[in-house]
Formats: C-alpha cells, structure tokens, sequence
C-alpha cells in the first residue's frame, strides 16, 4: 500500500497468463483503453507457446472512473487471438506525499456495516498478517474484503478475495497424515509425500523443478489429514532461471539495510570471490535514526549475479534526546503571537523558556511578548524512560520593536479633497485617528486633526442683480415665536407651537425658521401660484441630529398628489448623510451626496429644469454628485409627471432653515445698458451680453468660483423718413407736433429703459382723389403636394400688369387679390379672381380675371414587398396573404384597377407570378404598382409499392426484383430519383443495381449474390428524390439457402517414382486449401486412394492416415494409374489422378540407402535420439503423433549432430516420428515405456 493514491490513481496493474497451440508459438501482443485503438500500444516478448503478462501500466492521461482495458495476442504466423477486454476503475489521482497509513477495515460478504476497524502506526506500507473469526460465516465459500486508510483520511479501492470455509469437525484427533503438490496444471503427476500426524506442520523441502521450463512456474500444494479430508490448495508463483553456467560458484558481494528499507540498502563490493563471508564491520546508523528496537537485514550476491534470501536480525539503539527549535519570525511587536516548532528524536517531554518569565510544555507553541526588547529562547528536551535530556537554544534571538502614538494639524481647502490619511479617505473638517505600521511592522497611532475651509462655486449676487423672488422669506420681519407669514402647516410634528421663528441659531440677520418633529413628521408648506419650466430652490439649514434624526430637508412639492403628498426634488439629512432623491408614496432611487456634520449650517441649492425633468444640488456652493448602485451621478431625475405647486420644509427630529428663495433660474442677470460699458468682473472688463466665470478668494485664501450671466441692452440712434399729405397735418413726433417738412430730431425710452435718438424727415405732398387704373390678366397655378396653392408676389404681379395710377409709380400701389389662395375643389377649374389696386391717397380701384387651377400629381400607393408562401404537400399550387392594395391622392381617393397577375383570390402555381395595379385620380393622374408573388415547390416524399419477400439458393444468377408504384412525389415536375440498398448481412450481397427511366412508374432491381454466401439478411431500398433529398424505404426479408459445393482440385498432383526399397511413398493433406478446397465453411474433406479403372490397390499397396505406403515384402515393379478422391461431408466428389512407378534399386547406393534416418534407443523410457546423416538437417521438422494421429510434440531440428527428442512427460504407449525435410517425409514407429 506504499503511495496508495498516486499509485492507483496513474498504473494498472495488469496480470494474464496466454498460450498458444503446440504447434506455434506467441510472439507479441498489443493494448489499448476504451475504445482508442489508434492510440494501441504494440510489445514484441520472445516466441513462447504461453505467456504471463505483469506489467504496470501508465494510466494517467485516462479520465478518472471506469475505463475498459483490452489486448490480444500475436502468433508467429501473424494471426491474432479474440481480444480480452477488462473493467477496471481509476480512482481520482490524490497526492501521497507525506502521508501514511493508519488503519485498516475488512468485513465478509456484503456485511459492510458490521466492517471491523483495525488502528495501526502510520507506515507507508503494511503486511496483514492475522488470524481472523470467521466462526459466524455460513460453510462454503466466501468473500473477504479489506480497505486501508491514509493520514489524509482517503481510502483505498477495495481488495476482495474468495476462500472456502470448511464444515467444522468435531474430531479432536483429527490430524495432518500427508501432503500432496505439483507444478502448474501437472495435477496427474503430482507428488504425494507422508508425514508424521500432528496437528500442523512445517514444509522446509527442496523440490526437483529441473525438469520445469525456465520462466514462471506455479507450486500447488495441499494437505490431507486423518479423515482423507484435503485442505484448500495453496498456489503460489516461483521464478526458474536458466541453468547457471558457473560450475564453481562464491560470493562476490554484499547489502545490508535497516528496518526493512531496501530501497537505501548499503553494498559493499568484496575485493575477491570467496566461499565465506563474515561481516565484521561497524556500521554507522543514520543521525535520524530514533532510539529502541530495529531490525537489520544481510543479503549476498554470487557469481551468477543472483542474490541470496534475506537474512534478518534484531538490534537495540540506545536513546538519545536531540533536535532543533525553530521560530517563524526573529522580529515582533508587542502582543502579537510567534509560532514555535521544534523538531526531535527521541524527546518525548519539552519545556520551552521564552525569555521572558514565561514558558510552555508544548511542543509546538505560540507566545505573544507583552514589552519591546531583545529575548533569548531555549528548550529543555527529554526521553522519560531513559531519564536523559538536553538543553538546545534557538539560533538567533527575538527581538520586540516598540509601537508609537502622535498627533498632527492641518488645514485644505475644500478644493484639495478628498485627503487621503491610511485607509480612509477624508471629505470633512474633524479629528481623525489611523493605525500605521511601523518599519518593523509594529501597528502606530496617529490622530489627525482636519480642518475644511470651503470653497464656492455660486451665481453672482451683488447688489445690481435683478432677480424676480417668486419667494424670498430672510425671516427677519417676521414675528418671533410664531408661525411666518404665508407658511401653512401640513403635519406638526411636536406641536403647532414648536413651528416657528426664532433667534437661536441663526445664519444671516437675527432671525431663521424652526421646525420640530419626531417620530411624528412635521412638514410646512408654501403655495406658489406658477413655476417657470427653470427655477431655483435655495436656502440655509442646520439639524442638531443627522445620525438618527430621521429625514429632515427641504424640497420642491405638491401636497395634492398622493396620501402623504408628493416631493418632486428634496434634499435632506438621513444616516449621517445629505442625500436627495422625490417621494410619491414610496421613494425614488436615493442618492448620497456627501457626509454631514450635526448643528453646522449648510447652504442648498436646487436648479430644476422641468423641460428635462431633472435637477441639480449645489451643496456650499459646489455642485455635488450623488452615489447609487456603485454609480456616480451629477444629474438626478424629477418626480414625473406630478407639476411642482409648493416650497416644502419638514423634519422628523429639530432643524432650522434661513434665507429661503425661489426664482426663475435665467432672470438671476446684471442687466446694464450699452453707454455703462465696460462693465468691471473681478479682473475682466466686459462690454458684451453673455455668461462669465471669475475665480475669487475667500478669507480662507480658499478659491471659490463665481458664475455672472450679463445682459448688455443696446443704445439706438435712428434715421427715419416719413411722408404724409398735408390734410393729415399736423404729425406727432415724440413732445413735437410737425406743420410742415422738415429734418426733426427726439429722444425717446427704449422697451430696455435704455436712452436712444430719432432723426426724423418728415415729406408733405398734397392731396389725391383720383383712383388707379387696374388691369387684369388670367394664370395658371399648379397646386402643391399638400393640394394647395396660395399667390406669390410674382403671380399678383403676373394677374395686375400693366395697372399704374396718376401720381404713384406701381411700387406704391397696394394691390390685393381675393381669393388669393386655393385648393383641390378648385383642381381642374377657372376661377374668378378679383384685383384690388390702392394708392398712397386710399384711392382704389379694381377688376376680375380667372386663375386656372391644375392638379398633375399622380396618386401614391402603399408599399407592397414580393411574396414568398410554400405549396401544399405534393401540389403545383398555393394560396398567397394577398396584401391590401392601397392607394392616397392629395385631391380625393383615386379608382383602383388590376391590370396583370391573378388577384386576391388567385390560385398560384409554382414559380413567380407577377401581379400589376393602377391608381387614377380625379385628374387624371395615374400610378402603377407591381410586386411578384412566389410559390416554393413542397414536393411530397417519393414512394414506391411495397416488396415481396425473397427465398433463394446460394450461387443463384442475378436476382430480378419488378419495382413498381414509383412516384418522385413532385407532380410538377420529373425529378431525378436516388436509390440506396442497405443489407444486415453484408456478405450477402456482391452488388446491386436498379435501372429506372425518371418519370416512368416502373423498374427493376438487379442483385448478384456473393460465391457461396448463405444465410439470411433484411434489405431495405431507400429512394430518394434528388430535388428535394425527401425518401421512403421499403424493406423486405432476402434468405439464401446453403447449397453443398463439391470439392475442387487447387494443386496438381506429381507422379511417383519409386524403388521396391522405399516403403513411404507419399503424404497427402486432407487440409481445405492444399491439395483440395472446398467452399462450403468448417466442412471436412474424406480423402482414399484406388486405381484409375476403380479397382482396389494391390496387396503390397497400402493407404492409411493420408499416407501412400508399400510393403516392401510384397512389392512389385511396373506402374499403377492411381485416382485421389476427396469426399466432403455431404457426400461431394471429386478426384486427381497420378501415376505411381516402381523399379528395382540399381546402384550400390541405392541398396546401402546413405539417407536412411536413425531412431533410438527404440523402445525408450523418456528420450529418444534422431539422427539424419544424408539429409540437410536445417529446416527438418520432426512431429511426434499418438495412433490417433494427435500430435504430441513438435520442434525444428536447425544444429548439427543427434537431435534430442524429450518424451518423459507422454503416458506408455506407441507413437509415431514423422520428419519432413522439403516435402520428403520419413516415418518411424517407437515405443514408450517410462
């Protein structure tokens, strides 16, 4: 369980034991997770009929959870196994770094809630070794499972084994009589060994495993007592390495390690191979090794580089206390903690001594110092037991730096906010106090005392200032002690006697205004008749308590609007704050303006502009921004749509108000007149109306802006000239009255009260009593596009030229046309008109014409956009949202006409329909509309009949199907049709085709099935309508019935030649695909031999296993025509035929026969020797076959000299040697017999 987590969460584990036919051999294999096989990992292992696979396994770029684990292997013929595939569960990766396990759980069975908790001493790995009580588990076999807990409190995934619980037997003399054990799955030739009876007993044997192969092997062992009752088997894995090849082996080296840690095993190299080893050496144990009882462990290293079993023993280290202390920072400040640690072996008691009287038995501590000043800190450590100690000192001392306490002045301007000081930041006169850390880190106090002056930003107000008061109460004629003149109490708060003037406090003069309220509002009132759309609400107010005074303030309002009143735009004192915010039953967003400070007075100015329905607060003379939901705002809105009706003053607890005003925000101007230019502004000399800005200092030396609107009224100086008749003598001119022509002049008051001077000539003519002479002329007027026309100076001059009178020229004349303006009844007409000509004397004179009155604008129609609808399913047609089609003229409604398309109750075919109206107005006057409406094909799905089901043989020619009902499901138009042919068996099927004309309603589908296929399968025919890319399928079932096919001939056979000496002939290979095939899947080929003309084969001729042997006894010379037949299960034939010829030996060598092949010893008790002294030895494979023709062993003879043929695991019997060395065979019988 070393690293639990980190181990789990990135390796799995992986073990799996594989093997391979006899007669090939495993030669790799490859695995992936899940289900990324590209991602396969491929091991070559060297060839091996069966394979044990143990291998960590890198999982770590796995997602955690379940995960599938899958492999399979290689052969040396390329061919691969099924793959074997595994769940298994990657636990989130948990780092294990400095943790150990402490505990374990295990319980039977799904019992989990009777699990046993088992607490042991933090180790990062742990042997269970215990008996545990499974005297309550049923008899038989059962599940045991068991869990470890680390440090952190993370459990491990859970381990689960099966055993077996045997029946209880009461027979107390039951004793252990014998044993039995084998190697691997050799149960057969297990070894039984009898032992003397006794209840339990000890195995310490040596076992012969030299006959085992070299690699892992597995030792089954069991007992069998008194009663011939076995025990459960015990397995168990061993490693057998190959024969060493050192015949007089030592020892060349040595390790050893404490407590178990190999892992930091020390090895010593000895100077010389020995026999003997005696290590008497002292060992120098690690500094961090604790006191108490260990273990030590030897291990030896030979010649073969193997090394021996561990030897262990037991050794007592005396204890001695040691260690360090540490502390986490060699500077403090009075009363803040320092963390202690120390770090020991073999201390199991420490007292601290801090330097400063105090001290602590813990031992890790913390401790605060009350005083500055430099501290020394040690720690007595101790072992209890062994009575020993130690005093160690930390290496440097602690030093506690002092704190401080101060006091500073200092005085800003208003302008030089906010002042940040530490952490806060400051907007107001006041005594502040900060905590500042020293240069040591000591916390220091500094107390700020802050004072504001202020600074202005206000309207002029000198004494020249013109304003309109629409309410200016200073309070200063008011009574004192009573309620002020014009003020109406609308809530009274303590009382109607406590809403007064008073003396104290007071602001300007001697006098302001209280008003006193409490939980009870006490609210005053000023109607004021009318509001300008801009005006300004300003005054001075003082509150004795603006933390929890509640809201007192003053505002604009309407007591009408709502149960309590409105409030349009008020500001006021609440929380410690000025805010503003309007109040209609509930109260609008409220925004804070700035901090305020009991019992000061503060001057408020609201500038409202009820064309915007916002307002602005200027709070001292500065415009104030207002903070709400994190955003800063300078602007604010007013009530809607509630009309502003009073000045409203109110207060939840005792406020005072001074020099409230209302006026119209732009009368607040220095009117002057032109001749009092320039006029002085601070250190600008102005002479031009307009808004001006200086900047002045207040006693404070504080900047305070002052903002001067001025008005500069002009100074005229007028030269007129005046004629007039001498009977409307005499003339006034201002004080003068005029007999006679003249140049006079006069100063007269202009509407500005500004002096300004008249020159007058005054021209007197005598008087005229004849009228002018008017001629008239007709014209044409053409009305507008609102279907009007009224005369212009040029048509009244066009309608009256040529009129002139006796004394005055036609410029003049005043010359008037009735009617003078005209409209659409007038369109089309010629109307009379009359002339009217006057002269300066009032003589008139007149005369009528006709003024012809046209209208040539065309009517207007609605715009109307193309439109767009989709047929029904499988129609040509569609109907259309025809629009309304509407049509304006400025001279009546004009007469509609449909001159194209199909109109609104149309049937519209597929594509674009054009559709085309007219507009005629009373004049004539005409209009065209046109706009297309387009319908978008919606063909239905193609379709075709349903298809019969098919049953046919394999090898069958090409399937016809008769497809028919075929429709593309456009009836508008041919589409192209698709066609598709999925199957559920694949192998069915070699290829398909449907021949289809588009538009005919017939048409066949083609099949060709594959060679020999067979089984059954559901096609499904999908068309699909190429247009469109709808479809509709029809599936049908196909079945293929299983047709035997006959046995073929794939390789030609040779003819034979033979002596009277040879006694195998041939091998022939019933195998599908060597020497016959056969295409029908998993069928066996039957093969027999007989002469050509279908007699038997002669005595001396023998056909057995697939194999052509003589006797040689019996043989004869000359040739036979002989005929192979292969038979397969169903009974199919067919037949090859060679010629086999048989002669006499004719030369030495053929009697001696070098190449005769050597068995022995024959019969044998385990090993038998081939040798082949005329044949090429490499390449010889040697088969061992039983007389069933099993084969039992094979292997390939590739050295020189006997070859060795082991046989001591095969059962008593008769088997045969068959070599086969390119293509010519030998066989031997031999006998075993162990």
């Amino acid at each position: 369980m070393k690293s639990i987590h980190s181990i789990l969460g990135c390796l799995l584990l992986s073990w799996f034991w594989f093997s391979a036919p006899a007669q090939n051999k495993l030669s790799g294999y490859e695995y992936w997770f899940n289900n990324n096989y590209a991602a396969r990992e491929i091991v070559s292992i060297v060839p091996s009929s069966e394979h044990l696979l143990s291998q960590d396994m890198d999982v770590a770029t796995l997602p955690d959870g379940v995960n599938l684990f899958t492999i399979r292997y290689k052969n040396e013929e390329g061919f691969y196994s099924t793959t074997l595939s595994k769940l298994f569960y990657k636990a989130p990766s948990v780092p294990a770094e400095g943790k150990k396990l402490i505990s374990y759980e295990y319980w039977f069975n799904n019992d989990f809630s009777n699990r046993q908790q088992v607490g042991i001493a933090p180790t990062t790995e742990h042997l269970l070794n215990e008996s545990l009580d499974v005297t309550n588990l049923p008899d038989g076999v059962n599940l045991f499972n068991v869990r470890y807990k680390d440090s952190g409190g993370q459990f491990s995934s859970t381990l689960s084994k099966l055993f077996y619980k045997a029946p209880a037997i009461s027979d107390a003399n039951n004793k252990l009589v014998s044993y039995e054990y084998w190697f691997n799955k050799d149960f057969v030739n297990r070894q039984q060994v009898s032992i003397t009876s006794a209840n339990e007993h000890l195995l310490i044997q040596s076992l012969d495993a030299s006959t085992l192969p070299d690699g892992v092997n597995i030792l089954n062992i069991r007992h069998k007592d008194s009663r011939s009752q076995y025990s459960a088997i015990l397995s168990r894995m061993f490693l057998k390495k190959a024969a060493s090849p050192v015949t007089d082996n030592k020892l060349v080296a040595y390790k050893y390690w404490i407590d178990g840690n190999a892992d930091e095993a020390d090895t010593t190299i000895l100077p010389a191979a020995t026999d003997l080893v005696f290590v008497d050496t002292s060992i120098t144990l690690s500094d961090q090794l604790a006191g108490g009882d260990h273990t030590i462990a030897f291990q030896f290293k030979d010649l073969n580089n193997t090394w021996s079993v561990p030897y262990e023993t037991s050794f007592f280290k005396e204890y001695e206390p040691r260690g360090s202390i540490l502390a986490s920072d060699s500077y403090s400040c009075p009363g803040t903690s320092v963390s202690f640690t120390s770090e020991t072996i073999d201390v199991d008691a420490i007292s601290w001594d801090f330097g400063d009287g105090e001290s602590s038995s813990d031992f890790n501590p913390t401790h605060a110092y009350a005083t500055p000043g430099e501290y020394t800190v040690t720690a007595t450590i101790s072992h209890i037991a062994s009575g020993k100690s130690d005093e160690i000192s930390l290496g440097h001392t602690i030093v506690v730096h002092p704190t401080y306490s101060t006091t500073d002045e200092l005085t800003l301007c208003a302008g030089e906010l906010p002042y940040q000081f530490g952490t806060q930041s400051l907007m107001a006169t006041g005594e502040y106090t900060e905590t500042f850390s020293s240069q040591f880190g000591c916390d220091s106090t500094v107390t700020l005392n802050l004072t504001v002056h202020p600074e202005y930003d206000v309207m002029y107000s000198g004494n020249d200032l013109t304003l309109n008061y629409l309410v200016d109460d200073s309070f200063e004629e008011d009574v004192l002690g009573v309620l002020p003149e014009g003020w109406t109490i609308r809530y009274n708060g303590t009382g109607d006697a406590d809403q007064k003037v008073v003396n104290s406090p007071v602001k300007n003069g001697s006098q302001s205004f209280q008003v006193s309220g409490s939980s009870w509002a006490a609210n005053l009132s000023k109607n004021v008749a009318s509001f300008p759309d801009k005006v300004t609400l300003e005054g001075w107010m003082l509150a004795e308590n603006v933390a929890t005074g509640g809201r007192s303030g003053l505002a604009i309002g309407n007591p009408t609007v709502g149960t309590w009143g409105s409030f349009l735009a008020r500001v006021e004192f609440y929380n410690g704050n000025l805010i503003t915010y309007y109040y209609s039953g509930g109260y609008g967003t409220q925004y804070i303006l700035q901090p305020a400070t009991a019992n000061s007075w503060y001057h408020i100015k609201i500038d409202l502009d009820f064309s915007t329905r916002t307002y602005k607060v200027y709070i001292n003379g500065h415009l104030s921004s207002g903070t709400a939901n994190e955003e800063t705002y300078t602007e604010f809105p007013i009530l809607p749509t509630v009309n502003p009706t009073s000045i409203e003053l109110y207060g939840n607890s005792m406020i005072y108000f001074d020099d409230i005003k209302l006026y119209a925000t732009d009368q607040a101007q220095v009117t002057i007149c032109e001749s009092e230019t320039p006029y002085v502004f601070g250190s600008q000399s102005l002479t031009e109306s307009g808004e001006y800005t200086e900047t002045f200092q207040t006693v404070a030396g504080c900047d305070s802006i002052v903002h001067l609107t001025l008005q500069v009224n002009p100074v005229y100086d007028e030269a007129v000239e005046k004629t007039v008749f001498d009977n409307e003598l005499p003339y006034l001119f201002g004080t003068l009255s005029l007999e006679q022509a003249g140049e006079y002049s006069q100063t007269f008051n202009s509407a500005a009260g500004c002096d300004s001077t008249v020159n007058l000539t005054l021209i007197v003519k005598s008087s005229d009593f004849t009228a002018p002479e008017v001629v008239c002329n007709p014209i044409e007027v053409i009305l507008n596009n609102s279907g009007e026309y009224a005369l212009t100076t040029t048509d009244i001059q066009a309608l009256s030229n040529g009129t002139t009178d006796n004394r005055d020229s036609y410029e003049d004349l005043v010359i008037s046309v009735e009617p003078n303006t005209f409209n659409c009844q007038h369109a089309g007409q010629q109307v009379t008109v009359t002339i009217t000509a006057t002269d300066q004397n009032n003589n008139t004179g007149s005369c009528q014409t006709t003024v012809t009155v046209t209208d040539n604008l065309a009517p207007e129609f609605t715009p109307v956009s193309a439109i767009s609808v989709t047929a029904e399913e499988g129609s040509c047609y569609g109907l259309s949202n025809y629009p309304i089609i509407e049509a304006s003229d400025v001279c009546g409604t004009p007469v509609l006409a449909q001159t194209e398309g199909l109109g609104p109750n149309g049937l519209f075919p597929v594509g674009t329909t054009t559709e085309r109206w007219t507009a005629t107005d009373a004049s004539g006057n005409v209009a065209t509309l046109s706009f297309d409406v387009v319908v978008n094909p919606n063909p239905a799905a193609p379709s075709f009949n349903g298809l019969a089901d098919q049953t046919i043989d394999e090898d069958t020619a090409p399937i016809q199907i008769s497809l028919s009902g075929l429709a593309d499901g456009n009836g508008c138009a041919n589409d192209p049709m698709l066609f598709t042919l999925s199957s559920t068996n694949e192998q069915l099927i070699q290829s398909w085709e449907v021949a289809h004309t588009s538009g005919e309603t017939t048409g066949t589908l083609s099949m060709v099935l594959s060679p020999n296929a067979n089984g059954e399968s559901a096609l499904t025919l999908t068309v699909t309508n190429g247009a469109s890319n709808k479809q509709s399928s029809q599936t049908f079932s196909l079945q293929v019935n299983a047709v035997n096919d006959a046995p073929a001939l794939v390789q030609t056979l040779s003819n034979l030649d033979k002596t009277t000496k040879d006694k195998f002939l041939a091998k022939f290979s019933s195998e599908i695909g060597t020497v016959f095939n056969d295409a029908d899947e998993g069928d066996r080929l039957t093969l027999s031999i007989k002469k050509s003309d279908g007699g038997n084969l002669p005595a001396w001729l023998i056909f057995r296993n697939d194999s052509l042997i003589s006797n040689t006894d019996l043989v004869q010379t000359g040739c036979l025509e002989l005929t192979l037949k292969a038979v397969d299960q169903a009974g199919a034939e067919t037949t090859a035929t060679f010629n086999l010829c048989i002669t006499f030996p004719v030369g030495v060598d053929d009697l001696t026969d070098k190449n005769a092949v050597k068995v022995y010893p024959n019969p044998t008790r385990g090993e038998v020797f081939i040798e082949l002294p005329g044949h090429p030895q490499a390449g010889t494979i040697i088969t061992v076959v039983d007389i069933t023709g099993k084969t039992i062993k094979q292997q390939k003879a590739n050295d020189g000299g006997k070859i060795p043929i082991d046989l001591t695991q095969v059962k008593n019997g008769i088997y045969f040697i068959r070599t086969d060395t390119n293509g010519e065979q030998t066989i031997h019988k031999i006998v075993v017999s162990h």
